[in-house]
């Protein structure tokens, strides 16, 4: 919204990757289940060191994008969450909106 920032390519994929799970756990109101990092990895066709490279990334990328776009700092697990030997999600504190309409509504 502000500055027109939008997630491309590998940071894009990585997310629409997650988002299936989350919006299936949030539409059944169950808890978001972790994919693992081994299939995560498969399904993007990286190597597990080269995923936990990309997440970190695109943590600091949208981090930053927040803080100086809206003055919002996220703590590291606030957007995609890792737990050891579990694999990774979607933040359940997430809420997905279908336009920047929806958010000036609920503001």
């Amino acid at each position: 919204v502000h500055g027109g920032f939008a997630l491309e390519g590998a940071d894009y994929n990585l997310v629409a990757a997650l988002l299936p799970n989350f919006r299936e756990s949030k539409k059944s109101r169950k808890e978001i289940s972790f994919i693992r990092s081994p299939d995560l990895a498969v399904q993007l066709d990286v190597e597990e060191g080269s995923l936990r490279k990309k997440i970190e990334r695109i943590r600091e990328k949208i981090n930053g994008r927040l803080s100086v776009d809206l003055g919002l700092a996220l703590g590291v697990d606030d957007f995609i969450e890792n737990k050891q030997r579990e694999g990774y999600r979607l933040s359940g504190k997430l809420r997905e909106v279908a336009s920047t309409g929806d958010l000036e509504e609920n503001s």
